[in-house]
């Protein structure tokens, strides 16, 4: 790799030197012409010297007009040259002039024609308009004169020869006596038209004094090397100099304009005929502008070039040889999870959407590539150069059309590599789309030009044309390109792509599509946008082009930075496990084009002088063509395809990895020590291909054989599953994962610094985490917090936590956030709603078993002579089920419903009925529970067992439990006798599961019906009532014990502020009144922002029913209160206001909280009025509560909120709350309330 990259950068410098010399030689084309005084017999001298006159333009305007437009001196009975191609698109239209002399043949004065213009003409009016328009905008004539241009030059500020290959048909002086830079005549009239009608040629001639073609005429002939002329208005026939100019002014009507010119001859033997354009193209900007592009643009693929070795060597290589090392090696305690691109090489083929777009677009940009590659290498060899007008778009277009081969070839091939299958849609696709946009933009352009009687208004033969090199020309050859690509050998991929895709994790702001696109078209462009300066120059402003030698470089150089920058960020995306690659590589580099079209804006804006409609209308089509025509262009992609091809290549044949050797568990949340027990081996008689197979009866499938517990199919298999019956609700939970990591963060902190309770809808004694580690038990507790967040109508739902640590042993979090809102959201009747739904389905168990098993259930019901027994069965199964059991259950469970617990319950009774009564079981050591929250001090079996009223039936009951869990715990049953036996329980259908859980939970709503009224009845006098649990027969629901620094569920976004951390405001939102703690802090108030004022305090605060005081003071101590009550209140009661809900806090050092000592008082009945001191203010002081003392303020701060005091108080029972009774403000900061 280093000799590719090293190798590409000698060819980049071996061309900058080629085409640089290659810039500065000129490659006439055409043959010189040879003039003479007289004709000489033998020879191809001529004697006459003919003027050509062109288009007329500006840089005010995009519409360009011929020369009889604005009735200047014309000749009607010559004719007019020949126009190719790239001419008439121009615009240009060559036409003689009457403007004639021989050559050394001096002229003085004389007259070509006399233009009048009369009043009662209306004609001449509208000749005399046009000409008028002409020099408000600053229009330039064009002339020709031995195919070189007629150029005006004059001395600019430095002093040096400044040569304009165009001159000005006269100028105007506005009424506010502004003219143009071109209008040298100053007379201070104002609104005043001055018509350049006076023309001094000066024709420089190269004698051939020592040159062997001028050996035949001595002086009286010679080549000519340069034709300037210099304009003037003069009012005379004769050309006498110093008479008045001819002027007008925009109210003239009635005008005669005589047009005149003089010629002279000068020689000038030190300027060669081959290097006579140097004088016009040393008035260009200088070389020296393109060699810093050069380099700048080289800096940039040097860049590029090392980043993308240093992944290809470093990265790559580096994993290659790991995976080898673990290969080969025998124990595998060392070896790491897959991570990054390494986990999508079964998914970074994937047909990407739209395939047949993308692959006729490329097909189209690899035509224009080609086309402008062929352009410049033509342009460089200088048989485009300046000489040949219209030769350059006259090669483009004809390469364009030739090209239409490589265009269908290039579709097609990608196209058959996507799977597609309409191939004749391709084809004519590919031969119509994109040059039928570029044709139908041209096409409204030239509606306009043609209405506006420009010039290069395309004619109508032009147009058919045009449509015969397209659809006689290029379009068979596009056929005849897709025919030879559909022939072709489809391309193969190195890998095999899986059948189900794979969940694309949340992406990071700078892995998100649109950000790697807009990073991925500044390099391209930082390498061209100098280029485009003078490109744009020489096509808005009319200046000559000709560094097609630097232009080539930087092709060259602009291919490589696209190609390397779309490898490189594609890398990036692979490594972020996001493999929708196609169209993102495709915008990468394509969005240079965009910033182009930009650049273009700021062009417009700061370049040019346009000001009409029409004009700008133009100036944009023009541009929006070119964008999309460098759109398809920049897209030039094909060099990410084989870097792929190439990664997945080493990654899996060079490495020798197979799929079924790769692990598909979470390692990052599993324990080390489980998963170096687990083989990764999956079951070879399973038939994996019957996953992806949508006939596959998967129900039948999965009953009969199973996965291994670490089979790489899994984490697919389950998201597939679930998504399934999804389809139509896909978007249904896109915004809420989409907003999960912000939710993660709101809720936890963005360090996890913020301690939260167990939801109140979770069992904290049923917690099983399985084999997860402590970052995997983290992610359970924001999983569950988040989603009891956003439903807080789920009120006991135990079974979310295992299921949750199920679905993390295989998915990411956030996938298995998804997955649990997708199973909540089912008819899977798991995720339960109640405590009557989850005691509904435990206790139709009972029923379910004593119908379908009803020996098993008498066998045990005997023993224990309690069925009790039975209503623990879910966790039977979710706890102590051994997982290599329990995750093929899961298998089944998503595929069928909850009649698969039922039979799986009814199993494990039935097999602990058949062996393990009998047998004196050890009992296991309990599971070992790493619960992120604090157990109930009750053990589960006291819990259990608190309705029983025999002390020898409780014996009985709780030892056959225990014998029951560790006969399960020890289960050794083979898992296909296991599902066999499970499966063979006949006519157990999902209407009786349902209708069982139905019935249960009537009993237990008519069970409470019965006792509620005793309840009230026993409560309205005053007495104990006993409840029997024969009213209520329910499992014991036991609710969660928080920690005393855990905070209830609430998310507080995060916001600017400096007083205080997220975890603070967590902390303080868990102390505000409930009815408030669903809003959102917003800072209505800082002293920072709005300045030290007491008095600006209330006026933005004093309207919020209840805000948030925080001090921040000289030791950084910071503490405040919360008001509840308006301080609007102030001016009306004067005197202490606000309700009882108010509180004063601190921070830091340390968290307090100080309540209205009321609360307690209350009860006792002995309120005090100083107890009720809650908020005091003033335009001289803001305090919260008070004492028996008047000074003992538990917080004041003074009007100027520079210095405040704190000291204990009665109402809040508080302490001070600094460290210093007076203390310095260093800031304040006061928080309202918002949705």
């Amino acid at each position: 790799m280093p000799l590719i990259v090293n190798s590409a950068n000698r060819f980049v410098f071996v061309l900058i030197a080629f085409f640089a010399f290659n810039s500065a030689f000129y490659l006439p084309g055409l043959a010189p012409n040879v003039y003479c005084r007289q004709s000489v017999a033998d020879s191809k001298c001529k004697t006459r010297v003919d003027v050509f006159v062109n288009r007329l333009d500006s840089v005010e305007s995009i519409l360009p007009y011929e020369y009889s437009y604005f009735d200047f001196c014309t000749v009607d009975d010559e004719p007019s040259p020949v126009e190719n191609l790239g001419q008439v698109l121009f615009g240009e239209r060559i036409r003689p002039s009457p403007y004639k002399f021989d050559f050394l043949k001096p002229i003085e004065c004389k007259l070509a024609c006399k233009k009048k213009y009369s009043t009662n003409d209306e004609q001449s009016q509208k000749l005399l308009k046009r000409l008028m328009k002409g020099m408000t905008l600053n229009y330039q004539q064009h002339w020709i004169v031995d195919n070189m241009p007629v150029t005006l030059c004059y001395k600019n500020a430095e002093e040096k020869e400044f040569c304009s290959r165009g001159f000005p048909i006269g100028c105007y002086v506005t009424k506010r006596g502004q003219s143009k830079e071109s209008c040298s005549i100053r007379d201070g009239k104002n609104d005043t038209f001055y018509v350049f009608n006076h023309l001094d040629f000066e024709i420089s001639y190269h004698s051939g004094q020592g040159e062997s073609w001028g050996t035949t005429f001595g002086d009286e002939g010679g080549r000519i090397i340069a034709a300037k002329v210099q304009v003037s208005s003069l009012n005379s026939d004769t050309c006498t100099r110093g008479i008045d100019p001819v002027i007008f002014q925009s109210t003239t009507t009635n005008i005669e304009i005589p047009y005149t010119y003089s010629v002279k001859f000068k020689r000038n033997n030190d300027i060669r005929w081959a290097s006579r354009w140097d004088y016009i193209l040393k008035s260009l900007p200088q070389t020296r502008i393109q060699w810093f592009s050069i380099f700048n643009s080289l800096v940039i693929v040097l860049f590029l070039s090392g980043m993308v070795a240093m992944i290809l060597l470093r990265t790559l290589f580096k994993d290659i040889a790991r995976y080898n090392q673990m290969i080969e090696t025998i124990n595998e305690d060392d070896a790491q999870e897959e991570f990054g691109w390494k986990l999508v090489h079964g998914d970074i083929f994937r047909s990407p959407p739209h395939g047949l777009l993308l692959a006729v677009l490329i097909g189209n940009g690899m035509q224009i590539a080609i086309m402008s590659l062929i352009t410049l290498v033509f342009a460089c060899l200088g048989f485009l150069s300046p000489a040949r007008r219209g030769a350059l778009m006259t090669c483009a277009i004809v390469c364009y059309v030739l090209l239409g081969t490589p265009a269908g070839y290039t579709s097609a091939r990608l196209y058959r590599l996507f799977g597609g299958e309409n191939r004749k849609k391709n084809v004519v696709m590919t031969a119509v789309a994109c040059p039928g946009v570029i044709f139908g933009i041209f096409f409204v352009l030239n509606l306009v030009l043609w209405a506006n009687g420009s010039s290069a208004a395309i004619p109508f033969t032009t147009f058919l044309a045009l449509l015969a090199l397209w659809f006689c020309v290029s379009t068979p050859l596009v056929f005849f390109g897709a025919f030879l690509g559909f022939r072709s050998p489809t391309l193969r991929h190195p890998i095999r792509t899986n059948q189900i895709p794979r969940q694309i994790p949340e992406q990071t702001l700078y892995t998100k599509p649109l950000t790697g696109i807009l990073m991925g078209g500044v390099l391209p462009f930082g390498c061209i946008f100098i280029q485009l300066f003078f490109i744009l120059n020489s096509i808005w402003a009319h200046q000559y082009y000709y560094f097609f030698g630097f232009l080539l470089v930087v092709y060259i150089i602009m291919i490589l930075t696209c190609s390397e920058t779309t490898i490189l960020l594609c890398y990036f995306h692979l490594c972020a496990e996001d493999y929708n690659w196609w169209w993102r590589s495709f915008f990468t580099s394509g969005f240079t084009a965009v910033y182009f079209f930009l650049y273009s804006i700021y062009y417009f804006t700061t370049k040019l002088e346009i000001s009409e409609g029409t004009s700008t209308f133009l100036y944009f089509g023009y541009t929006l063509m070119l964008t999309f025509i460098m759109f398809l262009f920049t897209d030039f992609m094909l060099p990410t395809v084989p870097t792929l091809t190439s990664i997945c290549e080493d990654a899996l044949i060079s490495a020798k990895i197979e799929k079924h050797d790769l692990k598909p568990m979470n390692c990052q949340l599993i324990n080390e020590e489980y998963l170096n027990r687990t083989s990764s081996n999956c079951d070879q008689t399973f038939d994996t291909s019957a996953l992806y197979c949508p006939t596959a009866n998967l129900k039948n499938l999965f009953r009969i054989s199973h996965l291994n517990v670490s089979h790489p199919s899994r984490a697919s298999l389950w998201f597939h599953l679930l998504r399934q019956d999804q389809a139509r609700n896909r978007n249904k939970f896109q915004q809420a994962v989409e907003r999960y990591p912000e939710d993660v963060r709101n809720m936890f902190g963005r360090r996890n610094d913020i301690s939260v309770r167990t939801p109140p809808c979770v069992d904290p004694n049923h917690l099983p985490y399985y084999h997860l580690n402590r970052r995997g038990q983290h992610a359970v507790t924001r999983i569950l917090c988040v989603f009891a967040y956003y439903h807080p109508d789920i009120t006991w739902a135990p079974l979310l936590a295992p299921m949750t640590a199920l679905f993390l042993h295989y998915m990411t979090e956030i996938d298995a956030y998804e997955s649990l809102l997708i199973l909540s959201s089912t008819d899977y009747k798991i995720i339960t709603q109640t405590e009557i739904q989850f005691q509904s389905f435990t206790l139709s168990f009972r029923s379910i078993l004593r119908r379908h098993c009803r020996t098993t259930y008498e066998t045990l019901t005997k023993q224990s002579q309690d069925p009790s027994i039975f209503d623990e069965w879910l966790w039977i199964i979710f706890e102590y089920l051994p997982f290599q059991y329990l995750i093929p259950v899961i298998d089944c469970l998503l595929i069928e419903d909850v009649k698969i617990l039922m039979r799986i319950g009814m199993a494990l009774f039935h097999f602990y009925a058949k062996y393990g009564l009998n047998q004196q079981i050890t009992s296991a050591k309990p599971r070992r529970r790493e619960s992120l929250f604090r157990r109930s001090k009750f053990g589960r079996a006291s819990g259990r067992l608190q309705n029983q009223t025999s002390p020898s039936s409780t014996r009985s009951t709780a030892t056959m439990f225990d014998n029951l869990t560790a006969y399960v715990q020890h289960f050794d049953v083979p898992l296909e006798k296991f599902f066999k036996h499970a499966f063979a329980i006949h006519h157990l259908q999902r209407k009786e599961v349902f209708r069982a859980i139905e019935v249960e939970e009537e009993k237990i709503k008519l069970d409470r019906r019965r006792v509620m009224p005793n309840l009230r009845r026993s409560s309205s006098a005053g007495n104990n009532l006993t409840v029997t649990t024969t009213l209520m027969a329910k499992p014991i629901i036991t609710r969660p014990v928080h920690h005393q620094n855990s905070m209830p569920i609430i998310m507080v976004r995060e916001f600017d502020t400096t007083t205080a951390s997220h975890s603070d405001f967590a902390y303080l939102w868990s102390l505000i009144p409930k009815r408030l703690s669903d809003f959102q802090p917003e800072r209505i108030y800082s002293s920072n922002i709005h300045g030290r004022r007491l008095r600006t305090l209330y006026d933005h605060v004093e309207y919020h029913e209840c805000c948030l005081i925080i001090i921040r003071n000289e030791k950084q101590e910071v503490f405040g209160g919360f008001c509840s009550g308006q301080l609007a209140n102030r001016a009306k009661t004067r005197a202490w206001f606000g309700t009882g809900e108010s509180f004063l806090f601190t921070i830091k050092p340390e968290r307090q909280t100080f309540k209205w000592i009321g609360y307690s008082a209350a009860s006792k009945g002995n309120t005090q009025p100083y107890e009720d001191y809650f908020i005091y203010a003033d335009d001289e002081r803001l305090q919260m509560g008070g004492s028996k003392e008047p000074l003992n303020i538990g917080l004041s701060i003074r009007q100027d909120l520079n210095e405040g005091t704190t000291k204990a108080c009665d109402t809040y029972a508080s302490k001070p709350l600094s460290s210093v009774e007076n203390f310095q403000i260093m800031e304040i900061e006061v928080f309202g309330f918002a949705r």
